[in-house]
């Protein structure tokens, strides 16, 4: 089965001058920037070592932060409250949600992930994961980020004034830095968390066993 590949995160829909992007084909599920934070029992609970099997994959949390309730504010959206987490997943191509045949099932159409720390990497190294610089304290001093590149005409687009109208330099193309990244389990939810491999250990909650 083909998939599809784009993601649409929450990042695309507050990006430079406020401006909405999206793609013809849903390709990722995002949380939404006005969803409350979760109820995290187990934020404070006493450290475990404890490792968990999570039976559906479909949706993955990429955490900003090894912060379980942190939330931050959306850049560009003045009021707008982003969750800690940010919710990747991929559809099937050619998913038809007119005619699903689970439609009481919310994932219904999207595919298993089988590398969530991969995922949650290709947000990072795409910069998604950087919302209005939530997490440039973690890109070390000496790290160089290859500057955008401008996008060719559509053919299509054109100014007020008729003139073709070429987009600007993207900041999310690949090659930002991507910290270690570790596997968790919160609210039975694969959780893709910043931080060394006893990072779930130290925040009371399970790692992932795949």
């Amino acid at each position: 089965m083909k998939t599809s590949t784009t993601a649409l995160t929450l990042a695309s829909l507050v990006a430079a001058a406020g401006l909405l992007t999206a793609s013809t084909t849903l390709t990722a599920a995002f949380a939404s920037p006005n969803e409350p934070a979760p109820n995290h029992a187990a934020t404070h609970a006493t450290a475990t070592s404890t490792s968990v099997a999570v039976a559906d994959t479909r949706d993955i949390r990429c955490y900003y932060r090894a912060d379980l309730e942190r939330t931050y504010p959306a850049p560009n959206a003045p009021g707008i409250t982003m969750p800690p987490f940010l919710l990747t997943g991929t559809m099937a191509t050619g998913f038809d949600a007119n005619h699903n045949p689970a439609p009481q099932d919310p994932r219904s159409g999207m595919l298993h992930i089988s590398d969530p720390a991969a995922a949650c990497s290709d947000l990072w190294d795409k910069n998604f994961m950087n919302p209005g610089g939530i997490t440039s304290d973690f890109i070390p001093a000496d790290f160089i980020t290859p500057p955008g590149t401008a996008g060719g005409w559509d053919g299509q687009s054109t100014d007020a004034q008729g003139k073709p109208l070429i987009a600007g330099p993207s900041e999310n193309h690949s090659g930002h830095y991507v910290p270690q990244l570790t596997e968790c389990v919160v609210e039975n939810t694969v959780s893709v968390i910043p931080g060394p491999a006893d990072i779930c250990s130290k925040l009371g909650i399970p790692s992932l066993v795949k």
